[in-house]
């Protein structure tokens, strides 16, 4: 048995020759060659798409970039200005509330000579320690909370300043103003303490 095949279902097209290769395209001549085609110049180069801008519309972005630089200066030396005002405030009342806290803290132990060197000379010259020793015996310091810093001024040519609190003592409690005067570096208690009677 024979199988029958024409030419056009090998070759794909009739009159096709047994064994021919089938027809490509011509191959492309090298650059500089003839028949090679020539590059031309390049196109021309197109910008980036911008949004249009409306005239003077530029001058405007400037001048709102630096109000906005400018306003952002201000607000950080505004705040640098404020915490240096805060640190300084609290660098000054560091002072006199650690020298009241230190005052009740050494009668409330029983070193009285200590806080009797706590005191300026104005409010020695009002008691001896032994007599601040049996005032504060007979009713001793339980506790002392600091509860604010009012004020420190400069008053005839003294540093005072006034710490407030509450003195716990064993027959009850008591709101306190205490004056302090600056003498060279230490704070001094010179009035608003209880004293003996």
């Amino acid at each position: 048995m024979m199988i029958a095949v024409s030419d056009e279902s090998v070759w794909g097209a009739p009159g096709a020759q047994p064994g021919a290769v089938p027809p490509t395209s011509p191959p492309t001549p090298p650059p500089g060659a003839p028949g090679h085609p020539m590059p031309g110049p390049p196109g021309p180069v197109l910008p980036v798409w911008q949004p249009p801008v409306a005239p003077g519309s530029t001058q405007r972005r400037t001048l709102r970039r630096g109000a906005m630089t400018v306003i952002i200066i201000v607000a950080l030396l505004g705040v640098g200005s404020c915490g240096a005002l805060i640190l300084g405030g609290v660098r000054l009342a560091k002072g006199p509330i650690k020298a009241t806290d230190s005052y009740f803290s050494a009668i409330k132990r029983g070193d009285v000579e200590a806080a009797f060197a706590r005191q300026c000379p104005s409010l020695q010259a009002t008691a001896t320690p032994t007599a601040l020793r049996d005032a504060y015996d007979t009713d001793p310091v339980i506790s002392w909370h600091t509860r604010g810093f009012q004020d420190s001024t400069d008053f005839n040519g003294n540093t005072v300043a006034v710490v407030s609190g509450t003195l716990t003592r064993q027959d009850g409690a008591q709101l306190l103003d205490v004056q302090l005067e600056k003498d060279g570096r230490d704070w001094l208690v010179c009035g608003g303490v209880p004293q003996p009677r």
